[in-house]
């Protein structure tokens, strides 16, 4: 079969014949051929096929090429190619970038970690090329462009991994012996792992491959173990590549949410991969339904006809959402094929799957089973308590550094009386198990060819089962506190439990009362008490303030949560100790409760921050000291999108006086804006859609000219409403104003002195100190902070809530002056265009600093570009 796919992705074609390189064993030879056959095995394949059916659908006849968030510039011959074109993820522009590649991050990065959300295909990518890698060594592909013939892939599990690791006694040894001690480790699963494979030895195969840099190291879910083991597998892998520099390439996957902090490999690039668009949907779903023709399930007309019903339906806006997640699409399509409906919450998703698989573990045709375990799988209200039971007793030793559950383990956790109650039954279940593919998957090889531990088909299904065993029985309360201590391994149990709770189980007065359990009246002490806030704030979320305000049933919910929740969220945002994914994610929730914060959603409400007249050291060309003859007020954030909205509600846009350079531009008529690579006009922000267009988070989306009217707007609305002092006007600032303001002055206020539009004519002049650090490379300080500003190593991968980062405040008290959004200044460039500021939030650290800087059209509404405002009385 050609495999080939969109997305500027070639996956080999197994008609091609390269001169193989020779194997150096028998066994290296049946290693490639047997994890070439692993990669391709789709693990949820099974769940769509029958009895009679044989084969399943492989990972390599559905393959989607996939890409990156990342965006690289058009090549000369790109831009000819797509004269016509328009990017897919932006309906209506029309783009001179694409994103880049997964295939092509994995090229141009030695040292790789491949992010993604869960299910969002980082695995089968990886596996995908360690199988094109290993048939290009058997000669039956080319290689990659720009890969070498002949590295030999080695793919290692983390869970696995990470009990080898722990075993390892690292008392009392200074780094190199460390490192020797890790590194022994690595070789010791690399050998077992690939033995297994080979079905002998081939310890000097890699042995030698290592030695020559030939080998790649992949190793698959860092995410999937515990935060202790966690920093123990960095550990190992920091030492993998520094007794190793002789490696050509190493790949590392995790998902988004874990890879933030201590996490952070050194040294490694990070790309995340983008979410399924329309056409890779569409792609797949036709792929998968040719699949089954080819496995002679339908014919090839009925085949397509089906494809083209699931488009449809997947491509809806209730399921759109759901469908660019290849593991969930991959879900709906077995649940289609059984021509089930499908639903829009993905927890009713997954429990329709989960009873797909359940039949298929009952359709026992040609096997002889005991009358007690043909009861069991006829059952399905004994066999689901079981199977709930087992996947949170998996997820919770991978949190405590174990691996898979071992087989002994699952007999013991079986014979327990509220399961099975009977070891001899346990034992029966795990063979007929091993047999038959479904929601539990046998691995390694043990007595009796037996399975040495068992896992699940997907981690998401793993996940969503042990929710579900969360939320089962008495005690649920206790069940989440337990677990809001382990960092963020149980963040998503945690949240598809609660959404089982409310939309599989219709249960909302529990769901009530474990939110309120969650949130009680005494103020969190420590990242666990941080951690069930935001867990009850996202149940919250789900059931709606509304329904909330009406329970009368507890005396620590209704009106009193209501408003505790979101006062707590506040404190959380701007002063916890959560890391930065779990800050953004307060502000996002924060949006959805109602953010109550003036400042952030009015107008009137907006705060200034006083910066003194006075010189500053700007760290340029010549590291010029430069005098500001006058103070001014700069906003303390962003204009956020509650903000901006109000000049959209006003009629901005329609009053020709603010727009008088886009008008002689040719970007501004008759109320509505257009740059040349717009398709249609328009008289709002472009909508980006969510978090993006969130209330409380910066807008984004608006040209220089928007910004420009928004600022001559808000000075005729404050004046007229007499807010504004005589002579003051609001505008976007100077590049010399924005620097000032980031790095501190000669001499610095002993506090900053903020205050609301109302308190401009009154605010005191602040004492002022002489500043011993008057040229900060950041609005902090010298030393690059995560914790300081939303940039690519915080992991949030969007903007956040104005607030977020309080601690990267400047010393007048300026906040998002680095990271999260470029933004625009009142200044022309040397070159062309109008300067931007501060970088955003998928530059690196070092990208972020008080001296970054760039350049654009001013009609070009750039997704990372808001805007601060400035006050001054007198304008230049």
């Amino acid at each position: 079969m050609d495999n080939s796919t969109i997305g500027r992705d070639l996956i080999y074609a197994e008609h091609y014949h390269a001169a193989p390189l020779e194997p150096k064993s028998r066994h290296l030879e049946r290693y490639l051929r047997t994890l070439r056959q692993r990669c391709h095995v789709l693990p949820l394949a099974a769940m769509g096929g029958d009895e009679s059916a044989g084969d399943e659908v492989s990972l390599d006849q559905v393959y989607v090429a996939l890409d990156t968030e990342t965006r690289v510039p058009l090549t000369e011959e790109e831009k000819a190619q797509r004269k016509e074109q328009r990017t897919a993820a932006v309906p209506g522009r029309e783009t001179d970038d694409r994103p880049l590649t997964a295939l092509e991050a994995a090229t141009g990065a030695r040292r790789l970690v491949l992010l993604g959300q869960p299910g969002g295909g980082k695995t089968t990518f990886v596996r995908q090329l360690a199988a094109w890698l290993a048939a290009v060594r058997l000669g039956l592909a080319e290689a990659p462009a720009g890969w070498p013939a002949d590295l030999l892939p080695v793919v290692t599990m983390v869970r696995d991994l990470a009990p080898r690791l722990g075993k390892v006694n690292l008392t009392g040894l200074d780094d190199d012996q460390r490192n020797e001690a890790l590194m022994a480790a690595i070789l010791d699963q690399w050998r077992a792992d690939s033995a297994r494979l080979a079905g002998g030895d081939v310890a000097a195969d890699l042995d030698g491959t290592l030695d020559e840099g030939k080998l790649l190291p992949v190793f698959d879910g860092l995410d999937e173990v515990g935060q202790e083991a966690r920093q123990l597998v960095r550990l190992a892998l920091v030492a993998l590549t520094r007794l190793n520099p002789q490696i050509e390439r190493m790949m590392v996957t995790c998902r988004v949410r874990s890879y933030v902090g201590e996490t952070v490999l050194p040294g490694f690039a990070a790309h995340t991969l983008a979410v399924f668009d329309e056409e890779k949907v569409k792609v797949f779903v036709e792929a998968w339904y040719r699949a089954q023709a080819a496995l002679g399930r339908l014919e090839l007309e009925k085949a397509l006809e089906r494809a083209q019903d699931l488009q449809r339906a997947a491509l809806m806006r209730d399921l759109h959402e759901l469908s660019s997640n290849p593991m969930l699409l991959t879900t709906m399509a077995i649940i289609h094929q059984r021509d089930i409906g499908l639903p829009k919450e993905r927890v009713r998703l997954y429990d329709r799957a989960v009873g797909v698989l359940l039949s298929h573990w009952q359709r026992r045709k040609g096997v002889a089973l005991s009358p007690r375990l043909e009861a069991l799988l006829s059952d399905d209200l004994k066999l689901r308590p079981v199977l709930e039971r087992l996947a949170y007793e998996t997820h919770r030793q991978k949190a405590q550094q174990e691996s898979d559950l071992p087989r002994h383990q699952m007999l013991t956790l079986l014979e327990r009386r509220e399961l099975l109650g009977d070891l001899a039954l346990a034992d029966e279940f795990l063979d007929y198990v091993d047999q038959r593919a479904g929601l539990l998957v046998g691995r390694g090889g043990g007595e009796g060819d037996r399975p040495l531990s068992y896992t699940f088909p997907h981690r998401t299904f793993q996940e969503y089962l042990a929710g579900c065993a969360l939320v089962a029985g008495r005690g649920i309360g206790r069940a989440y506190w337990s677990h809001a201590a382990e960092g963020d391994y149980w963040h998503l149990a945690a949240q598809l439990g609660a959404e089982e709770l409310l939309y599989n189980r219709r249960n909302t007065e529990a769901l009530l009362d474990l939110m309120y359990d969650l949130c009680p009246a005494g103020a969190a002490q420590d990242a666990r008490g941080w951690r069930a806030l935001l867990w009850s704030a996202h149940m919250a979320a789900l059931v709606g303030l509304a329904t909330i305000r009406q329970d009368a049933g507890h005396p620590e919910g209704g009106e009193v949560y209501a408003g505790r929740v979101v006062e707590r969220l506040l404190t959380l945002l701007r002063r916890s100790a959560l890391n930065p994914i779990e800050r953004a994610e307060a502000g996002r929730l924060l949006a959805a409760l109602g953010d109550p914060r003036p400042e952030v959603m009015t107008i009137e409400g907006m705060h200034f921050c006083r910066v003194p007249a006075g010189p500053f050291r700007r760290t340029d060309e010549k590291n010029s000291e430069v005098e500001v003859a006058y103070e001014y007020w700069m906003g303390r954030y962003p204009v956020t999108n509650a903000q901006f909205g109000h000049f959209v509600a006003a009629g901005g846009y329609g009053v020709r006086r603010y727009w008088q350079e886009a008008e002689k531009a040719g970007y501004w008529q008759n109320g509505m804006v257009k740059a040349d690579y717009e398709r249609e006009p328009r008289s709002r922000a472009y909508d980006w859609g969510e978090p993006f267009t969130l209330p409380n988070h910066p807008v984004v989306g608006v040209s220089w000219y928007e910004a420009v009217a928004f600022c001559r707007w808000l000075t005729e609305r404050l004046r007229n409403e007499g807010g504004l002092p005589a002579g003051l006007a609001v505008r976007l600032p100077t590049e010399v104003e924005w620097e000032k303001a980031a790095r501190g002055g000669k001499q610095a206020p002993a506090a900053p002195v903020v205050t609301t539009v109302a308190g401009l004519a009154h605010a005191d002049a602040p004492a002022l100190h002489a500043n011993p650090e008057p040229s900060w490379r950041y609005p902090w300080g010298d030393e690059a902070d995560l914790q300081r500003a939303n940039c690519t190593e915080a992991g949030i991968g969007a903007t956040s809530a104005a607030g977020c980062f309080p601690r990267g405040a400047s010393l007048y008290g300026v906040e998002e002056l680095s990271g999260n959004v470029w933004e625009w200044l009142v200044d022309d460039h040397e070159q062309w265009g109008k300067v931007l500021r501060g970088g955003a939030f998928w530059y690196g650290q070092d990208e972020v600093t008080s001296a970054a800087r760039d350049w654009v059209d001013p009609g070009y509404g750039a997704l990372l570009s808001g805007f601060p405002v400035c006050g001054r009385s007198h304008l230049s």
